[in-house]
C-alpha cells in the first residue's frame, strides 16, 4: 500500500500538555492522555485534537522525551504537571494513514527518506508529531486515521542564494 506525502502548513494549536521521558512504549502515553482528559473534564474545558510530540535528538531510546498534548478551547489554568501553551504554525511533510493497513515504522522511514531525497524540502526539526481526531485508545476512528507530521523547510535554490 502506498501513502501520499504532502507539504502542508498546519494551524497553531492551544494545548494542555504533559511531558514524560522514557521508552517508546505507547502505554505511558495512554496514562498521560487519560490524565489530560480528566483535567479537562474537571475544568470544564472543551477539547479537540490529541497531539503526540516525540523528541529524539540527543537521547538514547530509553530516554526519549514525549509530550502528550490535548487541544483546548478557552483560557483554563494549568494545574500540577499539566501546562498550557500554543504550538505554532508549522510547515510539515505529512502522511495520513491507518496503522492496521501500513506499519507506522514504514510511514516514518518513508517521510524521513522522502525529505532527505527531496529537491525542494528538507527536515527542519528534531521531532515529529502524530495528530489524532480523538483519543486513539477509546475511539477506533481516531486510531484508524493518524496524521504524522515532520517539520520541513524549503531548500534554498541557487537562484535564491544569488548564485
Amino acid at each position: 500500500m502506498a501513502v501520499d506525502i504532502e507539504i502542508k502548513r498546519t494551524p497553531s494549536y492551544k494545548v494542555a500538555y504533559l511531558v514524560r521521558v522514557g521508552s517508546g512504549s505507547s502505554e505511558p502515553l495512554r496514562r498521560e492522555f487519560q490524565e489530560l482528559e480528566s483535567w479537562a473534564k474537571k475544568s470544564r474545558v472543551k477539547t479537540g485534537k490529541y497531539i503526540f510530540h516525540f523528541f529524539e535528538t540527543g537521547r538514547t531510546p530509553d530516554r526519549y522525551r514525549f509530550e502528550a498534548c490535548l487541544e483546548i478551547k478557552g483560557n483554563p489554568k494549568p494545574e500540577g504537571e499539566i501546562k498550557i501553551r500554543k504550538l505554532p504554525q508549522l510547515t510539515v511533510a505529512r502522511v495520513r494513514f491507518n496503522p492496521e493497513e501500513i506499519s507506522p515504522r514504514l510511514v516514518y522511514s518513508g517521510i524521513y527518506g522522502w525529505l532527505s531525497d527531496n529537491d525542494d524540502y528538507r527536515e527542519s526539526g528534531g521531532y515529529s508529531r502524530e495528530i489524532y481526531s480523538g483519543n486513539p485508545w477509546t475511539h477506533s476512528q481516531a486510531w484508524a486515521d493518524i496524521e504524522v507530521q515532520v517539520p520541513a523547510t524549503r531548500k534554498k535554490s541557487k537562484k535564491d542564494s544569488g548564485k
